[in-house]
């Protein structure tokens, strides 16, 4: 008790490359849950968001990325929550990961809060994980993931796809490094 609050979430805001999860691990107390996308959106993204390379589809962008408009982007005349609403493309996100942020104002599905001492964030997880399944995986790294400078685990698992994308640098790169600074942040 005493802890700092959490704030940790899973974002399609910028788009999709490679499933993931965030989850407390060892003690937590507060409203803690699993962020996670833990689906190949890339399979089925609509063909104005694919990035394709060697005619694989390796990342699936926002509608902000894809069309800079103020609409899907929520800035200019869009820039609060009432007027920056769901569109087409976030709702396809968030139909596949009802647990991620699919456009700037999803707060209210999308944010998870916790005091916990640790967080296991996974790399393409072989399924939906559980808080649970998390606490008895084994790590591939450590990895500072709060703002308190204690450790979570880093940890990547088989999926069909991982492995391929993993090594495309262009789009994987930047979306993991948000991810995991955007995480810090908090």
């Amino acid at each position: 008790m005493g802890a700092t609050q959490d704030y940790y979430d899973v974002s399609l805001v910028d788009g999709y490359n490679i499933p993931v999860s965030v989850a407390p691990s060892g003690t937590a107390s507060g409203a803690c849950g699993v962020a996670s996308c833990a689906v190949d959106i890339n399979s089925n993204c609509p063909s104005s968001l694919q990035v394709v390379d060697d005619g694989q589809v390796v990342s699936c962008k926002s509608a902000c990325l894809a069309f800079q408009s103020s609409q899907y982007c929520c800035n200019g005349a869009y820039a609060s929550p009432t007027t920056c609403t769901p569109t087409a493309y976030s709702e396809f996100f968030k139909s596949a990961c009802p647990d991620a942020y699919s456009y700037a104002y999803d707060d209210a599905t999308s944010t998870f809060t916790c005091s916990s001492s640790q967080y296991t964030i996974v790399f393409c997880p072989s399924s939906t994980p559980s808080i649970a399944s998390h606490s008895t995986r084994t790590s591939s790294g450590i990895l500072p993931v709060n703002n308190t400078g204690d450790t979570g685990i880093l940890d990547s698992r088989a999926w069909s796809g991982c492995t391929n994308m993993m090594t495309y640098q262009t789009m994987a790169i930047p979306i993991l490094f948000w991810l995991i600074f955007g995480f810090l942040a908090c």
